[in-house]
């Protein structure tokens, strides 16, 4: 599913630039954790973080026995990670509340009476402390918070804060099923649908955990989905084997409303292949027979700008904003019967609730220069004597 989304908004991007600009569509941008390693030190894989929480609980047997063990059950990685995670759990916590493994910022009586997962809160300490690495290129890191900024979408798995710091929280942010329910625009929204560092709790890693999420996974599918046939789909930082960007491609192909073609052009997989400078384009399938744009690169820079410059005159946020102001005029109004007109400023916007209870209001859509404010007689005096040839 990855990989077919991916191709799709490659191909827009590069085989087909100009009409990319010409439709001028904001696309849904998917973040896997292949995004925080290319831009942090010591960012783990999977594997490598759960081989140090391993060694943190001083367990009998090694951590390569485990998975030894376990790879004679099961046929594939994620199941023998989420198993792996369940045992680390179990173990870490009653080393946590024994005293033989300690947290700075979590007590055991502070776990006990705020429910706190000493586990999660552990995975959220390595996440909190990553760093930017020296050689981060700053033009690309730019280019990248661009590119998010016009994303009318943004989901990632990733636990850290990495997003939303280069958005400046200027973005609504969703974590985990809380965020399925909530009200929103589903525009400028950052879905976390694995956690984040800031609710430990709320991350995703133990097979419980999963089988609790796929209960959810078909309303995250149906959201997502939804959007395709207005916005292409662009994967970032992800493996063709994650299980979330399967079980996306599958809902896809059971639900498929467009032919090959159109498909491969709207869906894109960014193959990260280290030290290649040009972009590499291949139309691919999955088994569940989806075709999308598959593209192989080390340039992300070039990625980043080419998204960068999508350009509705306001970014996913701000129409988001300014939505959400004027649902706030008409129900505000509106509940009082009072709903005529109203007339505001851009700089009284921010303060509509206290405003639209103490006068009348107009929003008016259109060119400015057909849109006009009658003024009041302390205005046209101030005009007239504030005129240069009255000077």
């Amino acid at each position: 599913f990855m990989r077919k989304m991916f191709r799709w908004s490659v191909q827009f991007i590069y085989c087909n630039l100009p009409n990319l600009i010409h439709e001028n569509e904001f696309p849904v941008i998917f973040i896997g954790s292949g995004i925080t390693q290319r831009y942090f030190k010591g960012a783990p894989t999977w594997d490598h973080l759960l081989q140090s929480l391993w060694q943190e609980t001083n367990q009998n047997k090694s951590y390569f026995s485990a998975f030894h063990q376990l790879r004679k059950k099961y046929n594939d990685p994620f199941n023998i990670y989420t198993e792996l995670a369940t045992q680390i759990e179990e173990k870490y916590d009653d080393a946590f509340y024994s005293g033989v493994t300690k947290l700075p910022n979590l007590t055991p009586e502070e776990a006990h009476a705020q429910q706190m997962s000493p586990f999660r809160t552990r995975i959220a300490n390595v996440f909190e402390r990553l760093e930017l690495k020296d050689k981060s290129d700053s033009k690309e890191l730019k280019l990248f918070k661009s590119m998010l900024s016009k994303a009318r979408l943004i989901v990632t798995t990733n636990y850290d804060s990495f997003i939303e710091d280069e958005l400046n929280k200027a973005i609504n942010i969703k974590v985990g099923n809380k965020g399925l329910f909530s009200n929103g625009t589903e525009l400028g929204e950052l879905y976390k649908i694995h956690g984040s560092i800031a609710d430990p709790n709320s991350i995703v890693i133990t097979t419980g955990d999963y089988q609790k999420l796929e209960r959810t996974s078909a309303i995250i599918n149906a959201k997502i989905l939804s959007k395709l046939t207005e916005s292409p789909i662009l994967f970032l930082g992800y493996s063709l084997t994650d299980k979330n960007v399967q079980s996306l491609l599958k809902d896809l192909a059971d639900n498929m409303p467009f032919s090959v073609d159109e498909a491969a052009r709207r869906i894109g997989v960014v193959q990260y292949k280290q030290g290649k400078k040009d972009i590499e384009e291949s139309i691919s399938d999955t088994n569940y027979g989806v075709h999308y744009t598959s593209i192989s690169t080390d340039n992300f820079l070039e990625i980043y700008q080419k998204v960068s410059q999508i350009n509705q005159g306001a970014t996913p946020v701000e129409i988001a904003k300014y939505q959400s102001m004027i649902k706030q005029i008409i129900t505000t109004r509106g509940k009082n019967g009072e709903l005529k007109h109203v007339l505001t400023s851009v700089g009284d916007l921010q303060n509509l609730p206290e405003k639209l209870k103490n006068q009348d209001i107009v929003v008016a859509l259109g060119d400015s220069k057909y849109i006009y404010k009658f003024p009041d007689y302390v205005d046209y005096v101030k005009d007239y004597y504030l005129r240069p040839d009255n000077m």
